[in-house]
């Protein structure tokens, strides 16, 4: 177990440099831009991640952004938290498995591929004006620590008219972060309102590895 938490720990380190240069809502160089709509109760979603080969070769694919349509009754029944976040990570993760490829043949071969999204985030609410639609961000605070999950992704082609991509969980690590750990503040914050713009402070969101 220690050596698995070294080489994850190692790959954490690595994933990191690959995007320490790109802001919240760009993918940095070599990587590609991908988009997952999806409804959560009252609330439509839109998820952007980042996906390509980082400095050791291993496949990475991160969230870097989280649009909410602006919506108050959506709001009023939505906490931002660690269950939130894993619910939006299993979206990325079925989006870039049906899109993603083609890997390596199964069962020989596949690409190791980590999964990650960041543990400290502020929540940006920017109400319709104008007849502009408004909507709430969840921006990545850019602080270390992470929620990670390891899999092997292989292309299955025992029919070759129709080859399934395949993924298999390894492993998952949650990396603290000692410089964001407060709880979900208040939203709307006090003395604004949803029609109001306002972004809260960063806060830390603890991994919710919801695995069978």
């Amino acid at each position: 177990m220690k050596k698995i938490i070294c080489v994850l720990t190692f790959i954490f380190v690595i994933f990191i440099l690959s995007f320490q240069h790109s802001s919240a809502i760009d993918c940095p160089q070599g990587f590609t831009d991908a988009y997952v709509d999806f409804t959560y109760g009252n609330c439509n979603i839109t998820i952007h991640y980042c996906h390509g080969r980082g400095p050791d070769g291993i496949w990475m694919v991160q969230i870097v952004d989280i649009i909410i349509a602006w919506d108050p009754q959506c709001f009023a029944n939505l906490s931002i938290n660690a269950a939130f976040m894993n619910i939006c990570m299993e979206q990325v993760r079925i989006h870039f498995q049906n899109n993603g490829g083609p890997f390596p043949p199964c069962p020989v071969y596949s690409y190791t591929t980590i999964f990650k999204y960041a543990k400290c985030w502020a929540v940006k609410n920017v109400p319709p004006i104008l007849g502009q639609g408004g909507y709430m961000e969840l921006v990545d605070c850019g602080y270390e620590g992470g929620c990670l999950y390891r899999y092997k992704l292989c292309t299955d082609y025992s029919d070759p008219l129709k080859p399934e991509n395949k993924m298999e969980l390894v492993d998952y690590l949650e990396i603290p972060s000692s410089t964001c750990t407060g709880e979900m503040p208040e939203m709307p914050p006090p003395g604004e309102t949803w029609f109001t713009e306002w972004t809260t402070i960063c806060y830390g969101i603890t991994c919710y590895f919801d695995i069978e």
